[in-house]
């Protein structure tokens, strides 16, 4: 993997990085990452949120690059959504992904 590409996760990885996922954090040591609109509001309104983790979450969202919504990424998704029957976030996030290389 090229150490210069940046890596669009999902809220799913992002919670596996703050609980120290090892296998995670040595895959993407040193590669720079993303997240998407979608992530940060299923991050933020995740059930199991206390303080202390939404100040991590907080903290995490200042500190990656993000991708917010445009036009460009809803109709991507909306094709993703008709051709793969994809979940509405899921294929946000693959529009995004795609919409920024």
């Amino acid at each position: 993997m090229n150490k210069k590409e940046t890596l669009l996760i999902d809220t799913n990885a992002v919670l596996y990085l703050i609980k120290g996922d090892e296998n995670l954090l040595e895959l993407l040591d040193q590669q720079p990452v993303a997240i998407n609109f979608i992530t940060e509001i299923e991050l933020l309104t995740w059930p199991q949120m206390t303080r202390g983790l939404n100040k991590v979450i907080q903290s995490l969202i200042l500190n990656v690059q993000y991708f917010d919504y445009s036009t460009r990424i809803k109709l991507a998704a909306i094709t993703l959504r008709q051709k793969y029957k994809l979940k509405l976030a899921d294929a946000v996030i693959g529009a995004t992904a795609i919409e920024y290389n």
